[in-house]
């Protein structure tokens, strides 16, 4: 589990990981277990860094907060309405 963790933390590859893991132990642990594990550790690190560091929402009774507008689309093939203005 310790080497699985290790390979997580230096961001190993799950083919990579698998190598790493059976080196020296033997059986092969199969690919489902390597993502799964993985998965799991992203949602413990999720988690952790959510609840040490809550985000916080813009604005507030005192604060005044400027939204941009903006025209972005785009015609493919000269294809579709031709939108107007900047």
């Amino acid at each position: 589990m310790l080497k699985l963790i290790l390979c997580f933390l230096k961001n190993i590859a799950n083919e990579t990981a698998i190598e790493e893991i059976s080196k020296f132990d033997g059986p092969l642990i199969s690919s489902r277990t390597i993502v799964a594990w993985y998965k799991t550790f992203r949602e413990i690190l999720f988690n952790y860094f959510e609840i040490t560091n809550p985000i916080q929402k813009m604005g507030g009774p005192q604060s005044i907060v400027e939204i941009d507008e903006a025209k972005i689309g785009s015609r493919k093939y000269n294809r579709g309405r031709l939108k107007e203005g900047n």
